[in-house]
């Protein structure tokens, strides 16, 4: 067998087109097994007027660790979404806070 980059030996040359054509068979079979279970999904309407996502937010920040209980966490949570429209929540780290009304999309503070 050899090593480094040089020519591949000729029993795994053999087992190229193999593990290709499986491979190829596997997502082709998966396929349709999610699409069918994707069409199961039933959404209904909430709220008046009907709620809906408006975006998406992604960020990284500090959330602490092991040795500090993850302290850095509820900290940044707090800094993200603000009282008075948000308060601290003993199970979901910040909840609802004081309502009001529309437009929720620039929710997360910047």
């Amino acid at each position: 067998m050899s090593k480094g980059l040089g020519p591949m030996p000729t029993r795994s040359r053999a087992l190229s087109p193999v593990l290709v054509m499986c491979l190829t068979l596997a997502v082709a079979l998966a396929g349709p097994a999610a699409a069918s279970a994707a069409g199961n999904v039933q959404a209904k309407p909430i709220g008046d007027p009907i709620w809906k996502p408006t975006d998406l937010n992604q960020f990284s920040a500090p959330i602490g660790t092991a040795s500090s209980g993850y302290a850095e966490f509820g900290e940044t949570t707090a800094k993200i979404l603000p009282e008075p429209h948000h308060r601290p929540h003993p199970e979901l780290g910040i909840g609802p806070g004081d309502p009001h009304p529309p437009p929720y999309n620039h929710e997360i503070r910047q």
